[in-house]
Formats: structure tokens, sequence, C-alpha cells
């Protein structure tokens, strides 16, 4: 991902394309925008990183994380990076996959019960229609 310093006028620069990209700070751990396709008008700041989990096999398991912080222009960007700051240790704790809130990734025994729920539901839709 290319970094840039994060000033008003390199933001300014970054122009929509056909497709979506993200830019780092290069100055900011942790802060990126990513710059919506067209026909959107979009810039939005978000905070990224990485979790690492070591699963019952001693295995390392990582996935990205990010936090959306808010869009290009309703905040100043040092006011930005001060949240990114402040906030990003926090951020990390939650090793959810989940984007909301306090969410927690599903357990086996809910996704059986999903996946059987639905079977169930299959079964009884395609004999109402025999």
């Amino acid at each position: 991902m290319k970094a840039i310093k994060f000033t008003k006028a390199a933001l300014e620069k970054l122009k929509q394309t056909d497709h979506t990209y993200r830019v780092q700070d290069d100055q900011t751990v942790g802060l990126s925008i990513e710059v919506r396709a067209t026909p959107s008008t979009l810039k939005v700041f978000y905070a990224e990183w990485s979790n690492i989990v070591i699963d019952k096999n001693g295995k390392q398991k990582r996935w990205g994380s990010r936090r959306k912080v808010c869009r290009y222009g309703q905040k100043p960007i040092e006011a930005v990076k001060k949240v990114v700051n402040a906030n990003l240790d926090e951020w990390k704790k939650d090793t959810s996959q989940s984007s909301s809130k306090g969410g927690q990734v599903p357990s086996q025994n809910m996704v059986k019960r999903v996946n059987v729920s639905m079977l169930i539901i299959s079964i009884y839709v395609y004999n109402s229609y025999a």
C-alpha cells in the first residue's frame, strides 16, 4: 500500500479512479484513507491494524482489522491523527472479527444450529411444494 504524508494538499490530490484504493499515512501508525471508486466522491479515514492469535496447534493466525474514523472533511487531519493515536491500542484489544462494537465470532455450536435450522426450513419448504 502506498504511503504519503497526510496534509490537506496531499489528500486533495488523491483522485477517484475506476477502483477503490487505500493510502497510508507515513507519520501516523495505522492511519489510512480509502478513496472510493467513481461515481462516488467519498474519501474515508480508517484506523488499520493486524491481529495475531496462536491457535491450539501453536500456529499463528493473522487477519487485518480496521475501524472507520470519519469521512474526509468532517474533522481536521490533525484531529483524526489524535483520535487514532489515542484509541488504536484500545481497538487492538478487541480481537473479534465482527465489525460491530463488542461483537463476537459465532461459536461452532451456533453455526451448527443455524445450519440445521436452515436444513429443516429447506425440507419444509420443499415438502410443501411437492
